[in-house]
């Protein structure tokens, strides 16, 4: 997992000159994260503890932004954000309470200060929760954490990635699994559900499922005949001739088309890529289906192989005899 990333300071500066520009939630984010503890993991139960002081504005007038203002503060001894909105809160133009309440705060005069401190406890907490109900929600922020949280927690078992073992060890953020547990969670497989997968991991290459691929199946253990047996044997039912039985049930054949020799080579038996596609498929589709692939590739991107070069040529993969009669090289493989 990455850590999080603190806004630049052309950021903070920008922010704190233009605090209209920003929205609500990118700003008390981007705040959270210069003014935050790293070892919190944005988890703030406390009215204190939280690094970003809210609270609304006293204004009556209509507000063009959602953010009014941002300004550094001292308080308890250290550098805080405060920010200033004109939603929500206990005063100000949304307020709830009785006129004669935020009247006199939209004064600012120094009589009504202890009233507005008062209120601000209150409307610090509404405000934190707001953002935390507003965070809990956005996943993409999760995969900013080091620490993964209670929430990540559960995207993750619903993806069937829920112990620590079975998200270390993969060339690809588990994050990016968890996007696909809505479909990993259902026991229903289907070939749209593989499709858009592979096609989600594997960038500029769209990829095609086609079910009910032939094939013959050798059989471990074959009825004997004999005069023992109490049960009259069928051909054809219970009983074969031979050591294999075809089968168009089992297995699924997955096209993919490439526009990238580097991918179309880490995709070949052996390549970078094969560990990933057979976990991929292995944790969609359901166990005891078989599979193979068939990978086409623009003839052109091919190179031209000749005897002597470095890199050796794998013969109807990577190099062939004479020139290529179709726009199209396709070629099936299968992992073993």
């Amino acid at each position: 997992m990455a850590t999080k990333k603190k806004p630049s300071h052309r950021v903070m500066e920008r922010m704190l000159q233009e605090p209209h520009q920003f929205d609500f939630f990118q700003a008390v984010m981007l705040l959270e994260r210069q003014y935050g503890d790293q070892k919190r993991n944005d988890v703030y139960t406390d009215n204190e503890a939280h690094p970003v002081f809210i609270q609304p504005h006293t204004g009556l007038v209509f507000p063009p932004s959602d953010v009014k203002n941002i300004e550094i503060t001292q308080r308890h001894g250290h550098s805080m954000p405060e920010v200033t909105v004109t939603f929500m809160g206990l005063y100000g133009i949304a307020s709830p309470l009785p006129v004669y309440f935020y009247d006199e705060i939209a004064t600012d005069q120094a009589y009504t200060l202890p009233l507005k401190t008062f209120l601000d406890f209150f409307n610090h907490r509404l405000y934190q929760h707001f953002f935390r109900a507003w965070k809990k929600y956005q996943p993409s922020l999760q995969a900013q954490n080091e620490h993964v949280d209670r929430h990540a927690e559960r995207f993750f078992a619903l993806a069937g990635i829920g112990l620590p073992d079975q998200r270390s060890g993969h060339f690809f953020s588990p994050m990016r699994l968890a996007a696909f547990a809505g479909r990993l969670s259902s026991p229903t497989r289907n070939v749209e559900g593989l499709r858009a997968l592979l096609e989600a991991f594997f960038d500029d290459t769209k990829v095609k499922i086609q079910e009910n691929i032939p094939r013959w199946v050798e059989l471990s253990e074959r009825p004997i005949m004999s005069r023992k047996s109490r049960n009259g044997m069928l051909l054809g039912n219970n009983i074969t001739l031979g050591r294999k039985l075809f089968d168009i049930s089992g297995k699924f054949r997955i096209h993919m088309q490439i526009r990238s020799l580097e991918q179309y080579l880490g995709l070949l038996p052996g390549g970078r890529y094969e560990a990933m596609i057979r976990y991929l498929v292995g944790l969609y589709a359901p166990d005891g289906l078989s599979y193979d692939i068939q990978l086409e590739i623009p003839a052109n991107l091919l190179p031209r192989q000749s005897l002597g070069k470095d890199k050796p040529i794998r013969l109807g993969l990577t190099g062939m005899l004479g020139h290529a009669k179709e726009a199209l090289h396709k070629r099936i493989i299968q992992y073993f």
